[in-house]
């Protein structure tokens, strides 16, 4: 039986390409390195695969094996650096998924923005068309430009009471027409 057998014999079977062999030295290592690796990992599947792959380089490098070398320890630094690369790859995984998410995010929500921002103006220039020409000037100056109520007065030669009346005036229509349009969220951001 090759229970029995010492690990240098093992080794050299291996090396001979004894499928018994190998066999043998899986079923001393396994439980060991699937319990440690489940530990290190707690997820079966990633484990059965990095498990596999140790096994698979054990067969694939058994010429390179020394008959004085321990099996065990060689297994375990295997399984140990598939660990430590599975680590390495989640986390550049992770650090890239981040990258690339905030970098197209604030693309998206651009032309978002922009679409939206389109159809507010659109909405807005509809009210503010239905307002009398002087009166829309005025709220445009004011509102939409930035202009202070003193600077619009002293641009149209008007007093500062008389643009107030004005914005007072237009404001209230265009804010009805943003209600009626059921943009009142809207109307507040623009009028106040």
């Amino acid at each position: 039986m090759l229970t029995d057998l010492p690990e240098a014999e093992l080794i050299c079977r291996l090396q001979l390409e004894d499928k018994d062999a190998f066999y043998e030295l899986y079923k001393r290592y396994c439980p060991k390195l699937y319990i440690r690796t489940l530990r290190m990992l707690r997820c079966e599947d990633t484990t059965n695969e990095l498990l596999q792959i140790t096994f698979i380089t054990l067969w694939e490098k058994r010429m390179h094996l020394d008959g004085n070398r321990n099996v065990q320890a060689y297994v375990f630094q295997i399984i140990q650096n598939l660990i430590y690369e599975h680590f390495r790859k989640a986390a550049r995984e992770k650090v890239l998924t981040s990258a690339l998410l905030r970098d197209t995010a604030p693309a998206t929500n651009y032309v978002d923005d922009w679409l939206e921002q389109k159809e507010n103006k659109a909405l807005i220039n509809k009210a503010l068309d239905r307002l009398p020409i002087k009166r829309r000037e005025i709220y445009r100056l004011c509102k939409i430009e930035g202009y202070s109520y003193q600077q619009a007065a002293n641009l149209l030669g008007l007093s500062t009471s008389t643009i107030n009346d004005h914005i007072v005036k237009a404001s209230k229509l265009v804010k009805s027409f943003l209600i009626n349009a059921r943009y009142f969220i809207l109307s507040f951001l623009f009028l106040y």
